[in-house]
């Protein structure tokens, strides 16, 4: 089990589909700045903006915050404001949702407000890659394309480290490593006639006992 996103919440009661809120993560995701995001949610600048922004983005390869100061649509004042609004994830999902027509303020608001009281623990499905990316990305307010690059950084950063014979280990998760089985000898399942199995390298991840214990 675990704890509902406010993002599931909000589905949950009717306030919002699950396309809306992939419509504002997708927001995000294309502003590649979650200070980008926040600005137009808190409607600093305009959809309009966004798009000078962009345009400027490329040709000067500058951040969305660097490039809104040159173009003179964001202050330095406001950028700090954004940065500390940016510490609240569930405020940002919501106020995407707000910019993007799918909940009023009020309604916001609201549910803010009785959502740490009726927030409820869900089952945990299979998680694929893009659906952690997802839940990283609503639950610390970043943005889903900088959380898939760290996702995938992380992962080539054990597996390189499991390829040069280490092994990594992650306090109250587990150790990564690897083991050699040696060449022996087997037998066609299909045929049943004898086959010389190689020798090979295989990974293997041994869970800590803090981890076995929780899942327990």
């Amino acid at each position: 089990m675990a704890k509902e996103l406010f993002g599931q919440y909000l589905v949950r009661m009717g306030k919002v589909t699950q396309a809306d809120i992939e419509e504002a993560l997708l927001l995000q995701e294309v502003l590649e700045d979650t200070l980008g995001a926040t600005a137009l949610a808190q409607e600093m600048i305009s959809f309009k903006q966004v798009g000078e922004i962009l345009d400027h983005m490329d040709k000067s390869d500058e951040s969305f915050t660097d490039a809104a100061l040159a173009l003179g649509l964001l202050t330095k004042q406001q950028i700090t404001r954004l940065r500390e609004e940016a510490e609240r994830s569930h405020f940002r999902l919501g106020q995407l949702l707000v910019a993007t027509t799918k909940l009023s303020r009020d309604e916001l608001e609201k549910q803010l407000e009785a959502f740490p009281a009726e927030r409820l623990m869900v089952p945990s499905p299979n998680v694929t890659k893009a659906d952690l990316v997802m839940r990283v990305a609503e639950k610390t307010g970043r943005d889903s394309r900088t959380v898939k690059q760290l996702v995938e950084s992380f992962l080539e950063s054990i597996g390189s480290a499991l390829a040069d014979g280490g092994k990594v280990t992650l306090k109250n998760f587990g150790t990564f490593s690897t083991a050699v089985h040696s060449a022996r000898k087997g037998r066609n399942p299909r045929s049943g006639k004898p086959i010389d199995i190689p020798e090979r390298k295989v990974a293997q991840l041994k869970f800590s006992r803090s981890l076995r214990g929780t899942v327990e």
